[in-house]
């Protein structure tokens, strides 16, 4: 059901659901909607007062995400910025013989053929940064397996996914670690980062000192490389 709260003498809506959970939950969607969850029983009242405690957190994130989506539907520009390892570069949009994207000269050169409309743009621009997400990480992957872990265990299987909430993910049991694809917004050393520490859970599949241990033994500045990756506005950077 839909809701609304004031905060600031601005009304903002949400929309409010019960049952499932066993505590009040309150989530920003990709869209920059608010939901939230509550126990079946709890008292709206107390709904009310723990959104009124978290309601300023929350609305910068409504509006980035909101203003994210919409400038996700407008048509690329030249000269817009797009995040790529670590390093913003220029887009250039131009039409050729063929379908290409391309680093060339400081300049993400993005081609379309006379015939295509303008919307290949972006979803030329999603592929090709999925790809290098793909190749970068799948290198990192064996690199960093043949150096510290060939002789622990196998190497696991690598599989990529798009991921809001994380950078990476390890199933121990299966051995199989899933990469989110949007670390090509990173620098390699943060690639690096999340690529030693998924391979680190299959030592220790928790987080306890001795996976810090282990993990800081490898990569004795990871929390520099963390720190880097907690930079980066997932719901800004919105290419793929």
């Amino acid at each position: 059901m839909q809701k609304t709260i004031v905060f600031n003498g601005e009304e903002i809506p949400y929309e409010f659901s019960r049952g499932g959970v066993k505590n009040i939950n309150a989530h920003v969607r990709r869209d920059g909607t608010l939901y939230v969850s509550a126990p079946r029983l709890l008292p709206f009242g107390r709904v009310e007062r723990f959104l009124a405690a978290h309601i300023a957190q929350l609305l910068p994130v409504m509006r980035a995400r909101a203003q994210a989506k919409a400038e996700g539907a407008a048509p690329l520009q030249t000269g817009q910025a797009v995040l790529f390892m670590g390093a913003r570069y220029p887009l250039r949009l131009c039409v050729g013989r063929q379908r290409f994207v391309d680093l060339q000269e400081g300049e993400l050169c993005v081609c379309r053929r006379e015939n295509d409309g303008e919307e290949i743009y972006r979803t030329l621009l999603a592929a090709w940064l999925t790809e290098q997400a793909k190749t970068e990480i799948e290198n990192l992957c064996l690199d960093l397996y043949n150096e510290f872990f060939a002789s622990l265990f196998p190497l696991p299987t690598v599989r990529f996914r798009r991921m809001i909430g994380r950078w990476g993910s390890c199933h121990k049991q299966k051995a199989v670690l899933t990469f989110n694809t949007r670390l090509i917004y990173a620098d390699k050393n943060a690639i690096a980062y999340v690529v030693l520490h998924e391979l680190t859970h299959m030592l220790h599949p928790d987080h306890s000192p001795r996976f810090y241990a282990a993990l800081a033994a490898r990569m004795p500045d990871y929390k520099t490389h963390r720190a880097a990756l907690a930079k980066i506005d997932l719901a800004r950077e919105n290419w793929i």
